[in-house]
């Protein structure tokens, strides 16, 4: 499967325009259920506010869904989900409330402002790249230990976790397309003495710069 785009955390985002404040936030969310479940803690939150406009996307099956909720049909909703599209992020969740201050918006002044509200709450967030990894067990002794650590550092692996007993035990996560050259390289470090193995497959996040 490909890798993909998602928030890397929750955001927030205050924007006051014309006296109305739009509040952003946003949230990582692999399921409808998750996502609903963001969408009705913001509501609890701001149950006094005059909208609370949301929207979804979602890697399984493709799944995206906005809401308007009472604001004009187009300026809200689809405003908010065009900020996560137009990112390419998913499995992610984007709720903006309004507080009306009493000066209508208009339908451009509408769409600027919770588009606004939306970019600047991801921005807060900030983007993961996930990219699909293998995770690996390893056992070694102390000998090899920093030279082994110092190739997976070359690699871009992560380790994981580390274990000092009567040998050293690593778990370390490296990008499943590097797996070839892995195996290769430990082979050659610990003249075949030493063969990690695969304890789990599964996406990981990356650094992402995009945002």
């Amino acid at each position: 499967m490909d890798n993909y785009r998602t928030l890397a955390g929750t955001g927030t985002s205050v924007l006051v325009e014309k006296k109305s404040r739009f509040l952003g936030h946003c949230a990582p969310a692999q399921s409808r259920e998750q996502a609903l479940d963001f969408i009705g803690a913001v509501k609890a939150s701001h149950r006094d506010a005059n909208h609370n406009v949301s929207a979804y996307n979602l890697r399984a099956q493709n799944i995206n869904h906005s809401s308007d909720d009472g604001e004009p049909s187009g300026t809200a909703g689809l405003p908010v989900l065009d900020v996560l599209m137009k990112a390419r992020i998913v499995d992610a969740v984007i709720v903006v409330t309004r507080y009306f201050g009493g000066t209508l918006l208009g339908a451009g002044g509408l769409v600027r402002a919770y588009s606004s509200s939306a970019s600047a709450a991801v921005k807060d967030a900030g983007a993961a790249l996930m990219v699909l990894c293998n995770v690996y067990d390893v056992a070694l002794g102390y000998q090899l230990y920093e030279p082994f650590a110092k190739l997976l550092s070359d690699m871009g692996a992560r380790v994981l976790d580390t274990a000092f007993a009567e040998n050293v035990k690593l778990r370390f996560v490296l990008r499943q397309t590097s797996e070839s050259e892995l195996f290769e390289l430990v082979k050659e470090l610990t003249r075949g003495a030493v063969t990690p193995v695969l304890a789990e497959r599964g996406y990981f996040p990356q650094e992402d710069r995009e945002l």
